[in-house]
């Protein structure tokens, strides 16, 4: 019988009166509901019970079977989206007891039940340490070591490969140091490593892939330490569809640490300004999501009294970043402004106002103003000079980044004289590197 003529027959027999609306409410709570609807199903598979006082009824009616085939015959894009819902959203609820999954979980469900083991089962455990200031301590040579994996990339593309591979020798030699501290954070930066090498250089990509694995199985850890089994469980995945899930099993892991280990404590921000600038990398998210994330992490830093921080300004970077991309270029270069602006004391940071001025040369140039981005990029190098001297990835990378402007700008004699400088920047990086 339809819902109409439901409503009809108890208005004839019965003298009952009641709104379609009112008579829906009334199903969902005695767990009526003829279809099997996404919320509903999201609810169920989350462990969340819908809020009625009769929710048991409603999920002895689901049986897992239906519900695991309800899932797999979503559009991908749903499929993704409840997938985070179940996995992201509902991590308030306990953490798993065992890394051993249900025999029915997918490989990327899999990888996020491993990753809510790894972050909140440690947290429960006390593993992380932990300072009532910043949070979760961690170290600052992180970024450091990430950028060589960068500057390999970028080698890559003009057909270096023994630099390239002298790099990423660099990055995995560092690895199993990097994989042996206690920090939370530091799957973000091995998944999105690969995400660099995916599209062009699959190679390169299996490469870390199994150099991760190796270095998992012979680190001192118990036989199913999380993290062991996800590395396994990535090199299942294989390079394409890492990236195909990367929003999906990123965007759980940040909601994971940030309900686990405090949305605002400079750590996770930090941890977020990276998984911002990566999935706007490659476009993973919208930068309509990115400004939303940015955003809600600033409002919450400000509201706790912890903005007064470099990753905080890094955020707002990376909101900046997203404004431009929207097309929004006053809104980017106020959110810069904010950033650099003499009184903010906070911010004058070193390193911060060489992001800025990167940040704005990008912000130039879409306006054509190329002389003033060629000059942003100019002065972003003096201060990594003063910083980490005439060598090193951050140096590479700057060079790398002013070559690509003077060539886009038609400037061919500056552009040959960078890249003249940037190659010997990377040659002495690199006879660094290959000395016993």
């Amino acid at each position: 019988m339809t819902l109409p003529r439901l409503i009809d027959e108890m208005k004839e027999n019965f003298d009952f009166h009641a709104t379609a609306s009112m008579y829906k409410k009334h199903f969902r709570q005695w767990g009526l509901n003829k279809n099997l609807r996404f919320d509903r199903a999201v609810a169920a598979l989350g462990h969340a019970r819908p809020d009625s006082r009769n929710s048991q009824v409603v999920d002895r009616q689901l049986s897992r079977e239906r519900l695991q085939n309800y899932i797999r015959r979503l559009p991908e894009n749903r499929r993704q989206q409840a997938l985070q819902l179940v996995h992201g959203s509902g991590v308030a609820a306990s953490p798993p007891r065992s890394v051993e999954p249900p025999s029915d979980l997918g490989l990327v469900e899999h990888c996020i039940h491993l990753l809510s083991h790894h972050v909140r089962g440690s947290h429960e455990s006390g593993e992380w340490p932990y300072d009532p200031e910043t949070g979760v301590k961690y170290e600052k040579v992180v970024p450091n070591w990430c950028t060589s994996v960068m500057s390999a990339a970028w080698v890559l593309e003009e057909g270096k490969e023994r630099e390239a591979q002298l790099l990423l020798a660099r990055f995995q030699n560092e690895a199993p140091s990097q994989l042996q501290r206690p920090d939370p954070l530091i799957f973000l930066f091995f998944y999105t490593s690969v995400l660099y090498f995916v599209e062009k250089h699959s190679d390169k990509a299996w490469q870390l892939l199994r150099n991760f694995r190796t270095i998992a199985d012979h680190l001192p850890w118990p036989g199913k330490h999380p993290l062991r089994l996800l590395f396994q469980a990535l090199h299942q995945l294989r390079p394409d569809n890492i990236l195909a899930y990367a929003s999906t099993i990123l965007l759980t892991y940040v909601d994971l640490i940030h309900k686990t280990l405090g949305g605002a404590y400079p750590a996770v921000q930090d941890m977020l300004s990276d998984a911002m600038m990566r999935l706007l990398r490659w476009r993973l998210v919208s930068p309509e999501q990115i400004a939303d994330l940015g955003h809600n992490m600033c409002t919450r830093a400000e509201r706790e009294d912890r903005h007064h921080n470099e990753y905080y300004f890094n955020v707002k970077l990376h909101i900046s970043n997203a404004y431009l991309l929207m097309g929004k270029n006053r809104s980017a270069e106020q959110v810069l402004d904010e950033i650099a602006a003499p009184h903010n004391k906070d911010s004058r940071d070193p390193r911060i106002l060489m992001s800025v001025d990167r940040f704005r040369a990008k912000l130039h140039e879409s306006e054509g103003r190329t002389s003033d981005a060629i000059e942003c990029v100019l002065r972003s190098l003096v201060l990594t000079m003063k910083l980490d001297g005439k060598q090193g990835p951050h140096l590479l990378n700057g060079l790398i980044l002013l070559g690509q402007l003077y060539e886009r700008a038609g400037q061919v004699d500056e552009a040959r004289r960078v890249r003249e400088d940037r190659d010997a920047t990377l040659e002495a990086l690199c006879n660094k590197d290959e000395q016993p």
